[in-house]
């Protein structure tokens, strides 16, 4: 049984409106209407039944139809937080008008004037469990849709929207698993319907290729237990995955664009997803939040290989996420800025956590180290395991810690505390974002970027490009370095080859042999 409900007292809490400022009225016909109207009484209003319920502590409800709405004093906005008492033909309205105690008083004092508040929000569990309902029409105002607010309402067959995007929460129309979500959609899933609702993908047909609908935002439990989908095309455009293509028996090929910045819970149990094409470069990849059970090769649009990965057993069993770093003892964890030192971790299903302590509090640390992924292979020791290689790389001075989160219940294991030390850098060190570049391919050498000399191409190139360019005595570069480094096509080393390097770290230009 959902425990989701929310509590009828701390909504109550949260409603004590009149500690904030009045605010103005700005139509004066509006204005006479509202100073005859008895506050604690039904009335009509622009066919309308309006009710506001004030409490003792001052706090204000304002009732519509069976609605009952918060208003905010920050954003001047109204959230619909039950309509418990809503029946047949539910119409939400784009505004509700506010009391008059509230809005007539002297426009100095506001900082929002208006008779009305738009309708933005319908809260977590509004409607949820209505059996009252048959159809609801939501304004163009909505702009998101809480967790379970539609589910349980199991004669709610029909649902009119806005051709807009609205965010929805989870199970914001309920869960086809739990067969709590309104009959509208689920006789549409059951059915194998396509269903895009409000930029939402919610349902897929079961054929053997399938292109997501262009105008889609999100994919949220779309597409599961399909025995025919074999290719999969998602548009640019899409930001989100979630609990969507799961146990999909045939599915070998998945086209992701570079819009796609979280993959959660999908694609698991796709035993047969071999290659993920995507629309970027293997730093898009390893950057995007996707946690699912395989490993596919990664190939960008051109059809190169960009990333190996590796096959994983079918799941049979529930395996807990699980992370142990290697040979922590060993591992050099003081550095200077410029230096990198590479580590090994062993596990599934985990990622690198980089944070650091301001004021008291842990925050996300972009300043100090920059870990990369630079490898992997799987591992016999762990069941559905692998060993995957970091780079740290010291980019600022101070003090950070590295750990790996696996899950919202397991924070993390291992932790390494990496203290930097050396000069901060005139000219800051940051990688650019890929999705500002399209991928380019150039005619260089196969040297080319690698400016101090080690076979590889990454952040410790670019720090030691923009330290000879601010010190070149202190910090030098090799002959073959200089040569390495002065690849924009501009004779002389600049900033303009730091920036070039950094877009080869990151995939976006792809180096040609000459």
């Amino acid at each position: 049984m959902k425990t989701r409900r929310i509590i009828a007292a701390a909504l109550t809490a949260a409603l004590a409106l009149t500690s904030a400022p009045c605010y103005a009225v700005t139509n004066a016909v509006d204005t006479q209407q509202t100073n005859a109207i008895d506050e604690t009484n039904e009335f009509p209003y622009r066919g309308r039944m309006y009710k506001f319920i004030i409490e003792e502590d001052d706090t204000t409800f304002i009732v519509c139809d069976g609605m009952t709405f918060e208003f905010s004093f920050e954003t001047g906005e109204a959230e619909l937080i039950s309509g418990d008492d809503a029946e047949g033909e539910v119409i939400i309205p784009d505004s509700v008008v506010l009391p008059s105690y509230l809005v007539n008083c002297d426009p100095e004092e506001t900082k929002w004037g208006a008779l009305e508040a738009p309708v933005t929000m319908i809260s977590t569990d509004a409607f949820y469990g209505n059996m009252k309902i048959t159809s609801v029409t939501i304004p163009d105002s909505v702009k998101e849709i809480g967790c379970c607010a539609f589910e349980a309402c199991m004669n709610l067959e029909e649902i009119i929207a806005p051709d807009k995007y609205i965010k929805l929460w989870q199970d914001a129309l309920g869960n086809v698993d739990d067969a709590l979500t309104v009959p509208w959609l689920q006789k549409k899933y059951d059915a194998g319907e396509e269903v895009v609702f409000c930029g939402n993908l919610l349902s897929v047909p079961d054929v053997k290729e399938y292109t997501v609908p262009d105008g889609v935002k999100a994919i949220d439990c779309a597409g599961r237990w399909l025995s025919n989908l074999e290719t999969l095309v998602i548009p640019e455009g899409v930001e989100s995955i979630s609990n969507s293509f799961n146990c999909c028996e045939k599915l070998k090929d998945v086209t992701l664009p570079v819009s796609v910045s979280v993959v959660y819970n999908s694609f698991t149990s796709c035993d047969q997803l071999e290659r993920i094409i995507v629309d970027g470069s293997i730093s898009d990849w390893l950057n995007t939040d996707h946690r699912i059970s395989v490993d596919p090769d990664i190939y960008d649009k051109k059809g190169f290989l960009i990333h190996t990965g590796f096959r994983t057993q079918p799941v049979t069993e529930i395996l807990e996420p699980y992370s142990k770093i290697l040979d922590i003892e060993n591992i050099k964890t003081s550095l200077e800025v410029g230096e990198s030192v590479e580590f090994e971790v062993m596990g599934r299903w985990f990622y690198p956590i980089v944070t650091k302590i301001i004021n008291g509090v842990s925050v996300e640390d972009t300043s100090t180290i920059k870990i990369e992924k630079i490898g992997s292979r799987p591992t016999d020791e762990i069941k559905n395991g692998e060993i995957v290689t970091y780079r740290a790389t010291a980019i600022g001075p101070g003090n950070t810690t590295f750990y790996l989160g696996m899950n919202d219940f397991t924070m993390f294991s291992d932790r390494l505390e990496f203290r930097v030390t050396g000069e901060a850098l005139d000219i800051p060190v940051t990688v650019p974002d890929a999705t500002a570049y399209k991928v380019e391919y150039k005619k260089m050498t196969s040297e080319a970027g690698d400016a101090n000399c080690d076979d590889k191409v990454n952040i410790s190139d670019v720090v030691a490009v923009i330290q000879f360019i601010a010190n070149a005595e202190k910090y030098p570069l090799s002959d073959k370095g200089k040569a390495n480094a002065d690849i924009d096509g501009v004779e002389g080393i600049s900033g303009d080859d730091a920036i070039m390097i950094m877009k080869l770290d990151a995939g976006t230009v792809v180096k040609v042999s000459e």
